[in-house]
């Protein structure tokens, strides 16, 4: 009888080691995937403040159309050129 306990006794302990080996594991992979899913809950949270907020949605598509391709990229180009402007003065 006492063989047969502490045969159970063992497997018990090593079923604990091996859980806790696989917790730790576990705990190591999920890191690599902490960044993706930072930006995939960022991207969540902006659709959803979309959701909230359609007049902004509806803003943005009547910007796009109101501006001919060209203007919107020449627009956008000169915004990227002030943007980079104040960039380079903070430095």
């Amino acid at each position: 009888m006492k063989s047969r306990e502490l045969e159970l006794r063992l497997r018990q302990e090593r079923a604990v080691w091996r859980s806790a080996q696989l917790r730790r594991s576990l705990a190591l992979q999920a890191q690599t995937l902490a960044a993706p899913l930072q930006q995939v809950d960022r991207l969540r949270g902006g659709l959803f403040w979309l959701r909230r907020h359609p007049l902004a949605l509806a803003a943005l598509v009547a910007g796009v159309v109101a501006f001919t391709p060209r203007k919107a990229l020449s627009k956008a180009a000169g915004l990227w050129s002030l943007w980079c402007t104040f960039q380079g003065f903070g430095r």
